[in-house]
């Protein structure tokens, strides 16, 4: 029996308006797929704001190109959001991955009828997520 390694990088993102992701990636060959950990969302909420507002999600995008986009799911009453959750983007050969890009959106997903509020966004090389 054979024990394959999987070699997955960590990264700890600052996103445009100062809150910071923390994810891990790694490239599944085969079957040509990219696999994204969405690990955690901090400093997106002030301190003083009530937790009865606080719904967070992530918008993932793989870029450029058609259909790629995922969300995570809707974490509610937390400043700090831990989300643990894995996102499969499926068909990037591997000469394509140093011409493709994740964009990330951090939204506060409004429970009425207002739009939900961008928290912060990042468009990142994937080859600076990848070992």
């Amino acid at each position: 029996m054979r024990c394959r390694q999987r070699l997955t990088k960590e990264v700890t993102l600052t996103v445009s308006q100062g809150g910071q992701l923390r994810l891990s990636s790694e490239y599944l060959q085969p079957p040509g797929s990219l696999r994204v950990r969405l690990v955690s969302a901090e400093g997106f909420y002030s301190p003083q704001g009530s937790l009865r507002h606080i719904h967070c999600c992530v918008v993932l995008q793989l870029r450029p190109g058609p259909g790629q986009r995922q969300r995570s799911a809707i974490i509610k009453r937390t400043r700090n959001p831990i989300f643990n959750e894995d996102f499969f983007f499926d068909g990037v050969s591997p000469e394509e991955l140093p011409r493709r890009s994740l964009r990330m959106k951090v939204l506060n997903k409004s429970c009425s009828l207002r739009r939900d509020v961008v928290l912060g966004e990042c468009d990142v090389p994937l080859d600076s997520l990848l070992p």
